[in-house]
């Protein structure tokens, strides 16, 4: 009698530990009930009922600042969404403007999540959507653009209106595009 009540206790114990989920500040955590979208749980602390409700897992990336002052991404699966402001960088890609002269372009993203929901269940890879989504169009307006006439101030500023009118469909904001290195001797 005294073993089946010490494994009744240890068993609430445990099924009380899986009840609840800690969201730590500027995080956020989906939570699927039998497979489907129930909930966004917001910082803080949730009671969940386990075995029905389960933390959906993510791909996510995250930039990661070397000691030598460069930027490398690393790809994590993760139940959690950062919320804080995160920077994505788009390594040298080389473009053509109309002239046919070309141009080797290295450029940053700062974005944010700010619907977690749309966030996950609207775009499946949000770092390879943004990849693309500039490349194209900084292709698009360099094919239009004279080689003399490329600014870096204005080739950012029209691919940060591309680039926030579709991450909104997708939960994003995108706080800063810059183009950090334009190299014009590619051959």
């Amino acid at each position: 009698m005294f073993f089946l009540l010490l494994i009744i206790y240890i068993s609430v114990i445990i099924y009380g530990f899986m009840c609840i989920k800690i969201v730590r500040e500027a995080q956020a955590m989906v939570i699927e009930r039998l497979g489907k979208f129930k909930k966004v749980l917001p910082s803080g602390l949730h009671f969940i009922v386990p075995f029905m409700d389960t933390p959906r897992k993510i791909i996510w990336r995250q930039s990661i600042y070397t000691p030598d002052g460069g930027i490398q991404s690393r790809t994590i699966e993760t139940d959690r969404i950062d919320l804080r402001e995160q920077v994505h960088l788009i390594s040298e890609k080389i473009f053509a403007a109309k002239d046919g002269k070309k141009f080797d372009i290295t450029s940053l993203i700062y974005f944010q999540v700010i619907d977690v929901e749309k966030a996950v269940y609207e775009i499946i890879d949000v770092f390879s959507a943004l990849e693309n989504l500039t490349e194209a169009s900084i292709r698009n307006i360099m094919k239009e653009t004279d080689a003399d006439n490329v600014s870096m101030a204005d080739l950012s500023s029209q691919i940060k209106i591309i680039l926030s009118e579709t991450a909104q469909r997708w939960g994003l904001k995108i706080n800063e595009f810059k183009i950090k290195e334009i190299n014009r001797n590619v051959g």
